[in-house]
């Protein structure tokens, strides 16, 4: 497992630090928790193909956590059709949001391919090659909203 840090700013990014995103690489396959930052352009400029990114795990819904998911989600839309991604976020009305984004702005969404998923608190995923397990934060509570802390084990290995 190698972890990468793509963007380790807060909401206003700079010259130095792009908004939150880690790339998170086990054997060929990428996952992203957050995409904050130009996720498709950093993982271009590190010679990381886009169609390598499995699934996207959002903490919560602040711009500087998923402004990078539109790009991403609409190129494997139109571009690349041999390809699917999973894409979670703590709302479902967040999902409905970039799902109406895409078509509002290019073409119909595949959601055979393109797969937007709202979670919750108890919400684990394991494709057999990472597991990632969420468990609720008080970071969005006054506004409101959900916000989660996320466990990743992959390779017998644990993080926080």
């Amino acid at each position: 497992m190698k972890i990468t840090f793509l963007g380790t700013g807060h909401g206003v990014p700079t010259a130095a630090r792009a908004c939150s995103s880690t790339m998170i690489e086990v054997g060929d396959a990428i996952y992203l928790f957050d995409a904050g930052c130009p996720v498709t352009d950093r993982l271009l400029s590190m010679g990381r193909e886009i169609t390598d990114v499995k699934a996207v795990f959002n903490t919560h819904t602040h711009s500087d956590h998923v402004a990078g998911i539109y790009h991403l989600a609409d190129l494997y839309n139109w571009r690349y059709r041999d390809s699917e991604i999973d894409i979670y976020f703590p709302e479902k009305r967040v999902c409905a949001a970039f799902e109406n984004l895409i078509e509002a702005t290019t073409r119909p969404l595949d959601r055979t391919r393109v797969r937007f998923h709202a979670v919750d608190g108890d919400f684990v995923y394991d494709d057999g090659v990472l597991r990632v397990t969420l468990f609720p934060t008080e970071h969005m509570t006054p506004v409101g909203r959900p916000s989660y802390g996320i466990l990743i084990e992959a390779e017998n290995k644990r993080i926080y």
